[in-house]
C-alpha cells in the first residue's frame, strides 16, 4: 500500500484556513473541541497546559486536529519514509501519540511487530481504537514515560523512529558562540542525554535502523543530535538521510526539519559537521538557511561574490531596510540590513532567482 492510499484510509485531511477550522470542528465535536482549543489559547497566553489529553478526547478529534496541525508533516515524511531500503521485524515508535505512524509501519511491514508508545494515557487508547478500525492485529501500544527509560517496553528492534519527540525530552540550546560548524566542539552529555544515550544503545539492535525527524532549527542542532546518536552507535547513512520541507502557517513560508536515518554499528562512530553541512544544503524547494547577526555577517562576507544582481531601500516608521541580491558562489544571497543593526542573511537556490529577484525590485 502506498502510503497516499494509507492516509486516504485513514482518514487524514489536508489544512483549511484557520477561520474555516475551529468554527466546524466544535460544531461536530462540540465541549471536546472547544476544551482543546481553550488549552491552545492558554498556552498561547503564556500557561503552561498539557494538550495532549485534550487533543486526544476522541480518535475522530484526533484524526481531525492532526490533519489540520500535522498533515503537511505526516505526507511529507510518509512520502521519504517510503523510498528507504528497510525490511524491520520488529518496530518500535517513540512518542506515537494517537498511534497514525505505527499503524503506517504496520500496514507497511504486515510481517513485522510494532510496538508504539506514549506517556499520554488517551492518546494510548486512540491509537488503539485506530488499529482495530483498520483491523491491525500486528501493532500494540502501551503508555510509558519516555523521561523514565526503565518503562519501555524490552528490545531490541530492528528499527525505532522518532517523530518531533526529542525537543520534548532533551532540553533545546541557542546555537554557539562558533560561527563555523567544523569549530563546534564536542560537549560532554549532561545526565539526561546521557541517559538518552545508554538507551538508544540498548533498544536498537545490531545492523538495525533509527529514523529521527525533529524539530532542530540550527545546523549546530542537528549535529549535537547526530554526535548524540553517535556515541550511542549510530552512524547517520548520508544516502537516506533528507530534509523534509512542509508548508508552515505563515504564507509563502516553509518549514524544514532534518529527517535522520542512522545504523548501529560497531565500534566508535563520528558524526563529522561535513555531513550535517551536506544535508541542511541539500534543498532545492525553499531557502537553503536564514541566518542573524554576526553569524549572518561572517558567512555574507565569505559567500558574496562579485556581482550584485539588485538592491532596494525601504522606508519603515521606525528606521530605514536595505535589501541586497548577491550572487553567491553557486547560491543567491539575499543581504537585509537595517538603520538600527538588524543584519539577517537568507540562502537561495539558483532555480529561484526570478521569486528572490521580486523581493528586492
Amino acid at each position: 500500500m502506498q502510503d497516499d492510499e494509507f492516509l486516504k484510509r485513514v482518514p487524514l485531511g489536508w489544512p483549511v484556513p484557520w477561520s474555516a477550522f475551529w468554527g466546524p470542528l466544535v460544531r461536530k465535536h462540540g465541549k471536546p473541541a472547544r476544551d482543546f482549543q481553550a488549552v491552545l489559547q492558554a498556552r498561547a497566553d503564556g500557561c503552561n497546559l498539557d494538550p495532549y489529553p485534550y487533543q486526544y478526547a476522541s480518535l475522530d478529534l484526533y484524526l481531525a486536529t492532526s490533519g489540520q496541525f500535522m498533515g503537511p508533516s505526516y505526507r511529507a515524511y510518509l512520502a521519504r519514509f517510503r523510498t528507504l531500503v528497510l525490511s524491520p521485524s520488529r518496530v518500535l515508535d517513540l512518542g506515537c501519540g494517537g498511534g497514525l505512524l505505527a499503524c503506517a509501519y504496520a500496514t507497511f511491514f504486515p510481517e513485522a511487530q510494532v510496538v508504539g508508545v506514549d506517556r499520554c494515557q488517551e492518546a494510548i487508547a486512540v491509537a488503539r481504537q485506530l488499529a482495530a478500525r483498520m483491523g491491525l492485529s500486528n501493532v500494540t501500544f502501551h503508555q510509558a514515560d519516555l523521561r523514565r527509560m526503565d518503562t519501555l517496553p524490552g528490545a531490541p528492534f530492528d528499527l525505532v523512529t522518532s517523530f518531533h519527540l526529542i525537543h520534548e525530552i532533551l532540553p533545546q540550546e541557542s546555537p554557539p558562540d562558533a560561527f563555523l560548524l567544523r569549530e563546534v566542539r564536542p560537549r560532554r552529555p549532561g545526565p539526561r542525554r546521557q541517559a538518552v544515550i545508554d538507551w538508544l544503545r540498548a533498544v536498537v539492535a545490531p545492523g538495525g535502523h533509527l529514523v529521527s525527524v525533529e524539530r532542530l532549527p540550527y545546523d549546530h542542532a542537528t549535529l549535537r543530535w547526530g554526535r548524540t546518536l553517535a556515541k550511542a552507535g549510530l552512524e547517520i547513512d548520508p544516502g537516506q538521510s533528507a530534509m523534509l520541507t512542509v508548508p508552515a502557517e505563515a504564507p509563502h513560508v516553509q518549514e524544514r526539519f532534518p529527517m535522520l536515518v542512522a545504523r548501529q554499528r560497531p565500534g566508535r562512530v563520528l558524526c563529522p559537521p561535513s555531513r550535517i553541512l551536506d544535508l541542511h544544503a541539500t534543498s532545492d524547494q525553499g531557502d537553503l538557511g536564514i541566518f542573524e547577526g554576526a553569524r549572518a555577517e561572517r558567512m555574507f562576507l565569505a559567500l558574496r561574490w562579485c556581482k550584485q544582481l539588485a538592491s532596494k531601500e525601504i522606508q519603515h516608521g521606525d528606521g530605514v531596510e536595505w535589501r541586497e541580491l548577491w550572487q553567491g558562489r553557486g547560491l543567491l544571497l539575499l543581504w537585509v540590513t537595517t538603520s538600527l543593526g538588524y543584519r539577517r542573511l537568507e540562502l537561495w537556490p539558483e532555480g529561484r532567482r526570478e521569486e528572490v529577484h521580486a523581493r528586492v525590485a
